[in-house]
């Protein structure tokens, strides 16, 4: 008798969760974008303490988790206008 072997698991870079869609809405991002624009990347980075590299991953399609007090500092500095929810993946509630 023949064993079949399920298929492994996909791997997954630690911090990063999958991308199922490289499209979604990236809350930041579209903060960041708006116009007129509220500041630059550069100086957002600054206000969060984080580098702007870190602010550009923050608003690719596919982002990296940011930790509790970089979340809590992005809340801060948009005034509420970009949750924790948001970055995490999950959409505004209604």
């Amino acid at each position: 008798m023949e064993t079949v072997l399920a298929e492994p698991p996909k791997r997954i870079r630690p911090g990063r969760r999958p991308s199922t869609s490289r499209n979604r809405p990236n809350a930041l991002r579209d903060w960041l974008m708006q116009h007129p624009k509220p500041m630059s990347m550069v100086r957002f980075a600054e206000l969060i303490g984080v580098t702007p590299s870190y602010v550009s991953q923050l608003t690719s399609d596919v982002p990296p988790w940011p930790g509790r007090d970089i979340s809590l500092r992005i809340g801060i500095v948009t005034e509420g206008a970009v949750t924790p929810n948001e970055l995490a993946g999950y959409p505004p509630p209604d």
